[in-house]
């Protein structure tokens, strides 16, 4: 829809300075994010997955026995079976008879349908075919889920081949048009100033001049930055280092605190700096009382911490003491 892809866009051109340093030097930016995408996905980007699936007579041959165990048991897995036999004799196209099996076979969420041994389905079959039963059910639904997956991922290729061409397309007349009306804006800023200080013939120059007139650094709320602004500092601080005029560096903040994602901050980025300064000789201290928040706000936080997906990409979360005293 017209909001959607809108929005996707508007996504792109916010996060530009992500895909320029991702394609950096590269002649052919879109044409390399693709052929990096197709050989991360694990399957050919045209291949007839459902085709290459449905012409598999060993995987045919599991089906057929799979559906008359089934048509032993009871009425829905009877019903089932009945599903199975007409999808494999019909008439239809390889991808609307896989579908039909994805329908069958697999529930509503994409998962396998659960078929367990019981006293009462052993009397119906005899332990062999009931054991037969659930390893066919196992085998044939993982063949149709790791197909599932292939669809997936050349599906996702596909996506992103259409959205870049249509990203780079309008990030180009975008920076045609402030370059016409001789403008930047902040991205540009970021991203020049990043490209000053690593890449241009004038960066060890710049250094310099930073080393002899910045002796103290203080970077506070750092769980707010961003990776582009973080590469700034990183090449200022490794030129000093590898000058021996390393500068004193305060730098201060809480992952658990970061809120501007949507502006491009990567709370993760506090570990990656704290390794960096730690491996030149910067102390690491943790600081665990509030007097910020009640004992009953330190519980939830911590709660919501824990079951958190995404705990992995920030730091170690730090406990606050709950005897800690709200602010007043």
């Amino acid at each position: 829809g017209l909001s959607s892809t809108r929005k996707l866009l508007q996504n792109f051109m916010h996060r530009r300075t992500e895909w320029w340093a991702y394609t950096e030097s590269q002649a052919d930016p879109l044409g390399y994010a693709l052929t990096t995408l197709s050989q991360q996905i694990g399957v050919a980007i045209d291949a007839d997955i459902a085709g290459e699936l449905m012409a598999d007579r060993a995987f045919t041959a599991e089906l057929h026995e799979y559906a008359r165990l089934l048509g032993m048991n009871t009425a829905t897995t009877q019903k089932r079976a009945d599903d199975i036999i007409t999808t494999l004799s019909t008439e239809q196209a390889d991808e609307q008879r896989f579908e039909a099996l994805c329908q069958t076979i697999l529930s509503g969420k994409g998962e396998l349908y659960s078929l367990k041994a019981s006293a009462a389905q052993e009397k119906r079959l005899g332990t062999a075919a009931q054991e037969t039963m659930i390893n066919l059910h196992h085998q044939v639904g993982e063949r149709l889920l790791q197909a599932r997956q292939q669809r997936l991922a050349q599906a996702s290729y596909h996506f992103n081949a259409h959205a870049l061409s249509l990203g780079t397309a309008l990030l180009a007349h975008y920076q045609a048009a402030k370059a016409e009306a001789r403008v930047l804006d902040f991205s540009d800023v970021e991203w020049q100033v990043a490209q000053l200080l690593s890449n241009s013939e004038h960066a060890e120059y710049i250094q310099l001049k930073l080393d002899a007139r910045y002796k103290h650094i203080l970077l506070d709320e750092f769980q707010d930055t961003n990776p582009v602004q973080w590469r700034v500092l990183q090449a200022w601080f490794e030129a000093a280092h590898q000058a021996g005029q390393m500068p004193k560096i305060f730098l201060v903040g809480d992952p658990k605190q970061s809120i501007y994602r949507f502006r491009g901050a990567e709370a993760g980025l506090f570990n990656l700096a704290t390794t960096y300064l730690s491996a030149r000789g910067a102390a690491s201290l943790r600081q665990n009382h509030t007097r910020r928040s009640t004992v009953h706000i330190i519980h939830a936080l911590h709660a919501t911490f824990a079951r958190s997906a995404d705990n992995s990409s920030l730091s170690q979360p730090r406990q606050l003491d709950d005897t800690s005293h709200p602010r007043r």
